[in-house]
């Protein structure tokens, strides 16, 4: 079989498969693959139809190589932009470290076509067409930042960030950033992005 031929055997074989979902996202009570849920079964999914996978980084890209063993001519490469963490108490090593490991995902779930059908299907109100589509783009961006969702972590910084800005001046556009702070209606990935943006405005 050439490359794309193993592919297509190798997407099948792994939705044959019924991968269960180790994540919670507690905020938004999704359910979400895990890397280590997806690895095993793509790896030994891979050896059998003699395939391999390379993962490397650039500073703007994540790219996978996939390439038949058979015929190593034969390669499919998909790419990633990379985007940046910044979780608070982590050494800047662990944040790149959290990053590489979201990106691992993602392409995986990408060049596998794994997808998260139970999240978007639980959104759906058939009666409402304009509803729906409101619900699966946030089902959608929820889905995106599942893996780096804590509590614990969102309730502290939020508390801090209450008493680093609390008493000054807001900008009236910033409002809105402000009361989902406040609120505590963010996840970690538009928690920091908040706090940086008002750090560089008021601090």
């Amino acid at each position: 079989m050439n490359i794309y031929e193993k592919m297509i055997e190798a997407k099948v074989q792994i939705a044959e498969m019924r991968l269960k979902k180790s994540g919670h996202n507690k905020y938004s009570n999704i359910y979400y693959y895990e890397l280590a849920d997806i690895l095993y079964p793509i790896l030994t999914t891979c050896k059998s139809l003699k395939m391999a996978t390379i993962i490397s980084y650039s500073n703007e890209f994540a790219e996978m190589q996939i390439i038949n063993i058979e015929k190593p001519d034969e390669i499919i490469i998909i790419t990633s932009p990379l985007s940046s963490a910044d979780l608070k108490g982590c050494h800047p090593i662990q944040n790149i470290g959290a990053v590489e490991t979201y990106q691992r995902r993602y392409l995986y779930m990408t060049a596998f076509d794994i997808v998260e059908n139970d999240i978007l299907d639980n959104t759906f109100n058939k009666d409402d067409n304009n509803y729906a589509n409101k619900k699966i783009d946030s089902a959608t961006k929820e889905l995106d930042n599942a893996m780096v969702d804590n509590k614990d972590e969102i309730e502290y910084n939020c508390n801090r960030f209450m008493q680093m800005f609390g008493n000054k001046v807001i900008n009236a556009d910033d409002l809105e950033e402000f009361e989902k702070m406040r609120d505590r209606k963010v996840n970690l990935v538009e928690m920091n992005e908040i706090i940086s943006k008002f750090v560089k405005k008021y601090k």
